[in-house]
């Protein structure tokens, strides 16, 4: 994520939809490995460490972008709060769980906007590229050069 966000000119915005492709792939896991294993993983996971997902690219943007989606602001219950209208954070805290969930619609004033979308469960399957109004992470397609030539 570093690497992908320092191509970007300073103080940009940018969102993360890292966790879509397991998302999408939950289903099979939940199948393949059984539905009681697949909760026990994600409880580990999630209770195993302070450095969650969602922070992944906050740490990676220090000192030279913004993490939109940033939920820390949007709640009003931390240091920092996110007054409507401003053009580092999202300020309401349903439009943020909606970016997470891949349903919120990018509209103009959110402009420009870069997505790291991962199109695999490796760590350099990540990719950057600027989002358009009226995309969503529900509309965000992988590159063609990471679907494997037969």
């Amino acid at each position: 994520m570093e690497k992908l966000v320092e191509t970007l000119p300073t103080g940009e915005r940018v969102v993360s939809f890292t966790d879509l492709y397991h998302r999408q792939n939950r289903n099979n896991a939940a199948v393949k490995e059984g539905a009681l294993a697949q909760v026990a993983r994600r409880f580990l996971s999630m209770s195993g460490g302070r450095l969650k997902l969602e922070h992944l690219l906050s740490r990676a943007c220090v000192g030279h972008c913004f993490d939109y989606m940033n939920y820390e602001p949007a709640t009003g219950q931390f240091r920092i709060h996110a007054a409507p209208g401003n053009s580092v954070v999202v300020a309401s805290y349903a439009d943020q769980l909606a970016m997470v969930n891949g349903t919120y619609v990018v509209k103009a004033s959110d402009l420009p906007l870069y997505a790291l979308i991962q199109c695999g469960p490796g760590p350099t399957e990540i990719f950057i590229r600027p989002m358009a109004k009226g995309e969503s992470g529900a509309t965000l397609a992988c590159p063609q050069a990471t679907v494997p030539q037969e």
